[in-house]
């Protein structure tokens, strides 16, 4: 999970730093496992909303997937734990300093809820 005002902060610096040319970069705030996307939803907007990440997929039930559904496989690498990626080069030449997966996911979904992309139920 990376907020795109990361990415966007990113993509300037590496226009303006002489030492980013002809580097490549990673850009990513958090690895997150979609349980976690639940709970940071849930606790965020739980009272308001029906949030179905809460919990993982049975082990047991997403392998026997995997031989039925051939994109389930995917699922696979998402059920947990985090992902962690190796961000040292573009926070030592860049300068990165990434906002955390749960803010960028929260100020992602209060957006969506100002554009009416999803339906406001907040008091």
């Amino acid at each position: 999970m990376v907020d795109v005002r990361d990415v966007a902060l990113a993509h300037l610096k590496a226009l303006k730093v002489p030492e980013a040319r002809n580097q490549r970069f990673l850009i990513v705030g958090e690895g997150m496992y979609w349980q976690k996307f639940g709970i940071y939803l849930n606790d965020e907007f739980g009272k308001y909303y029906y949030i179905t990440t809460k919990r993982l997929v049975s082990e047991k039930i997403l392998d026997f997937m995997q031989y039925i559904i051939p994109r389930a496989k995917l699922l696979a690498v998402k059920r947990g734990p985090d992902q962690i990626c190796n961000t040292e080069k573009s926070k030592t030449i860049l300068g990165m300093k990434y906002r955390s997966g749960r803010e960028a996911l929260i100020d992602m979904t209060y957006w969506m809820i100002d554009v009416n992309y999803i339906p406001n139920k907040l008091p």
